[in-house]
């Protein structure tokens, strides 16, 4: 017990010394991807090494129906770029077993953990918005991010946190909730991939989790059951009959990063005139095409 408290206070004292360096000797540069642990851990350790050649400096993870911390540590293993939570849910896990997790993954690895936070699914909005904010700050002086797609909580998040990851990618979106944050980094995280491809209807999916709880502000409705179209995707069947992807001009257009090569490019130079950097989402990392051109559009954002 002793032990353990020692390696604890060590922890928070180096994570401590860190933050007082400030955001100023922080840099995760202008473009990045997220990588999810529903595939096999050689899978993800081949796409975290891709990432990192490719000169990405962050790899960010996401949390559905899978053990985030355990991906983050196969990807702390095997790469040594920053690994980044897009985001750690509060209504599925509570704050202390965050924090538990994230301290574990410290003593083994280092200060190498971007900590993102969002309500996840909820009923009761103001709950669920007290819930972030107590987590972000019982997080700090890590570096922590609040996972946000609406006005109020990217006001009251970036009073606290050192980043927003808007949960947009559609340049106007974006812009909207960027003049909100009053303090750190403009993020926008969405779904992404080049196309052609055979993995479309995959990314119209991840567009319709997106919109999904949001229908009204776009006066749209999703009745189909998202996770049960992710179940079929994963057992590779076709969801082109289905509603979703019917109405996936729509979902692509708002909700990600979609096209050939110079497309991706454009929207991505768009995205950077009104956030800081731009994490692809799922499916990018799942895609062939899409993981090759990675590196040439890193370079390309650090011109921008």
């Amino acid at each position: 017990m002793l032990r353990r408290n020692f390696l604890i206070f060590s922890i928070t004292f180096l994570a401590i010394a860190t933050t007082k360096k400030g955001l100023k000797d922080f840099s995760i540069g202008k473009l990045s991807i997220n990588i999810n642990g529903d595939v096999g851990e050689r899978e993800i350790a081949e796409k975290g090494r891709i990432a990192e050649n490719a000169g990405v400096k962050v790899i960010w993870i996401g949390d559905f129906d899978f053990n985030p911390f355990l991906t983050a540590e196969i990807l702390a293993r095997e790469t040594k770029v920053l690994i980044g939570f897009g985001v750690l849910s509060v209504t599925k896990r509570n704050c202390e077993e965050i924090l538990r997790e994230i301290e574990s993954l410290e003593l083994r690895f280092g200060q190498r953990f971007l900590v993102g936070i969002g309500a996840g699914e909820f009923r009761d909005p103001k709950e669920a918005t007290k819930k972030v904010l107590n987590c972000l700050q019982m997080l700090k002086p890590r570096k922590v991010f609040a996972g946000c797609s609406s006005p109020k909580i990217t006001k009251l998040s970036s009073r606290i946190a050192d980043g927003i990851l808007i949960n947009y990618v559609h340049p106007e979106l974006v812009a909207n909730l960027a003049s909100l944050i009053q303090n750190g980094m403009r993020i926008a995280y969405g779904p992404a991939l080049l196309l052609p491809s055979e993995l479309e209807e995959d990314v119209a999916l991840a567009s319709a989790i997106v919109l999904k709880g949001v229908e009204k502000r776009f006066g749209v409705k999703i009745d189909e059951d998202l996770r049960k179209l992710v179940d079929l995707r994963r057992k590779r069947a076709s969801i082109a009959s289905s509603s979703i992807f019917r109405m996936r001009d729509f979902l692509l257009e708002k909700f990600a990063i979609t096209g050939n090569f110079e497309e991706v490019s454009s929207r991505i130079r768009e995205l950077l005139r009104v956030c800081d950097h731009v994490v692809l989402s799922d499916p990018f990392f799942r895609d062939q095409n899409s993981m090759k051109a990675l590196k040439s559009l890193v370079r390309l954002c650090e011109a921008f």
